[in-house]
C-alpha cells in the first residue's frame, strides 16, 4: 500500500548550499539514470500565513533527461505545484542547472492548494488556497495538499504521479 511515509526512491545527485533563484532549472532523478526537470517559479513566497513565507514554490514536470542538459522547453507539468523548503538541495535531491527567466504563463497557472477548516477534523469540507494562503472560490486545474513540502512530499508526489509504488 502506497502512504505518505513510502519509502524514498529520489536519487542523491549532488549537494548544494546555494538557495535557489527564480527561474533557476534543476533536475531530480526518482529512477536511476532518469532525471526530471523541475523549476523554481518564486524563490520567496508570501502568504497570509508566516509559517509559509519566503520558502520556493517549484513546478515539475513531464520531460525527462538522461544527462544533466538544459532543456529546450519545459511545458507539461507531471504535478501540481508545490511550497518546499531548502533541503532538498542541501541534500542533493535536486541539484540546480541552469536558469531560464520565470514567464508570465507559468507565474498564472492554474494552481491551488486544498485547506480545510480546523475544525473539520473529517477533513470532509475541503476548499481551495491561492499560493499567498488566500481562499478561492473554484477548483483550480493544479492542486495540492496546502502546506509545505520536504523532499520526502516531493518523493510521494513524483512517485504517485509515475505510479512507482514501495
Amino acid at each position: 500500500m502506497m502512504g505518505f511515509y513510502m519509502d524514498l526512491h529520489l536519487i542523491q545527485i549532488k549537494r548544494s548550499n546555494k538557495k535557489p533563484k527564480a527561474g533557476d532549472v534543476f533536475v531530480v532523478q526518482p529512477i536511476d539514470g532518469v532525471y526530471y526537470y523541475g523549476k523554481v517559479i518564486y524563490e520567496k513566497t508570501y502568504s497570509i500565513y508566516e509559517m509559509f513565507n519566503d520558502f520556493p514554490l517549484i513546478y515539475i514536470y513531464d520531460h525527462t533527461t538522461n544527462k544533466l542538459c538544459m532543456p529546450q522547453k519545459l511545458d507539461k507539468i507531471l504535478i501540481a505545484p508545490l511550497l518546499t523548503n531548502y533541503t532538498p538541495w542541501s541534500r542533493g535531491y535536486f541539484y540546480t542547472i541552469g536558469n531560464i527567466p520565470v514567464t508570465d504563463a507559468e507565474k498564472q497557472l492554474d494552481c491551488g492548494f486544498k485547506a480545510y477548516t480546523i475544525l473539520d477534523s473529517k477533513r470532509e469540507y475541503q476548499f481551495y488556497r491561492d499560493i499567498h494562503g488566500e481562499r478561492i472560490d473554484y477548483i483550480p486545474k493544479y492542486n495540492a495538499p496546502f502546506g509545505l513540502n520536504s523532499y520526502k512530499g516531493i518523493n510521494y508526489e513524483i512517485c504517485k504521479a509515475l505510479n512507482i509504488e514501495d
